[in-house]
């Protein structure tokens, strides 16, 4: 099948497309009572967490060969370690957070106020079920309108790996960002309509997730009647149903 120009620009229209910049992560549960204080990040880090992947998933192949060239089967999966990077405040609560919650891994010797007794068990062990949190990091791809239309939910989850933070006179106009690694046992992901009802209040009427609008006013409904009720994307729409391609369709809006 040829390339066909007026078919790609109406799925562009008509499904639209995802951006890398529309994303949002949070973190909460039960790892915030644990680690004691979660210094009001609960809400404002998801302003702050400005990197983020959504997890790598990979297949442990293994090799079986009988006769000619070998079979690769499958022989479980890995889930692999996913990095964030938070913009600091300038008091860095965000690494004090997150050094807090590896404390609950590896002893608590990192705390100068520790009393004699607190000496003697330092450098104990945490529990793997006292660290972890269950189902506290989320990470969320946004549509354009603010909309959350997946997720990613880490399972057993703890920041494995606290980078450094660079110091220099040369950066006097840079932000602090602080790159923390999360590890986890596996995920679990959810689409559009495992998220509930989303609603959020925009400039000319309430949005509702899915492409929904309520117009307040005469240009919301203009706005709508372009873009909702748009031929071009009534006919792409019709042509995926039928199987029946429509071009050269001249622009109306």
């Amino acid at each position: 099948m040829a390339f066909d120009i007026d078919s790609f620009t109406a799925e562009m229209h008509s499904v639209g497309f995802a951006r890398p910049s529309d994303f949002e992560v949070e973190i909460g549960g039960d790892i915030l009572s644990k680690v004691g204080s979660s210094f009001g990040l609960s809400s404002s880090l998801m302003f702050r967490v400005n990197t983020a992947e959504l997890p790598q998933r990979n297949v442990e192949a293994i090799s079986y060969a009988e006769y000619g060239a070998p079979y690769k089967i499958g022989g479980g999966v890995n889930y692999v370690d996913t990095p964030i990077s938070i913009i600091c405040s300038p008091d860095l609560r965000e690494r004090e957070f997150f050094m807090r919650w590896q404390d609950l891994i590896g002893g608590f010797h990192r705390n100068p106020d520790l009393d004699a007794d607190q000496r003697k068990n330092q450098f104990n062990i945490g529990y793997y079920d006292n660290y972890v949190a269950k189902k506290g990091i989320t990470i969320y791809q946004l549509d354009q309108q603010g909309f959350k239309t997946y997720a990613v939910d880490l399972i057993d989850a703890y920041p494995i790996v606290v980078s450094p933070l660079s110091l220099s006179w040369a950066n006097g106009s840079e932000v602090q960002v602080m790159n923390v690694t999360i590890a986890f046992r596996y995920f679990e992901e959810r689409n559009q309509s495992q998220l509930g009802t989303q609603l959020r209040i925009g400039r000319d009427g309430l949005q509702i997730a899915g492409g929904l609008n309520i117009p307040f006013s005469i240009a919301g409904i203009k706005n709508q009647a372009k873009t909702q009720l748009n031929p071009r994307k009534l006919m792409s729409s019709l042509s995926k149903k039928s199987g029946v391609s429509f071009t050269g369709l001249p622009k109306i809006f």
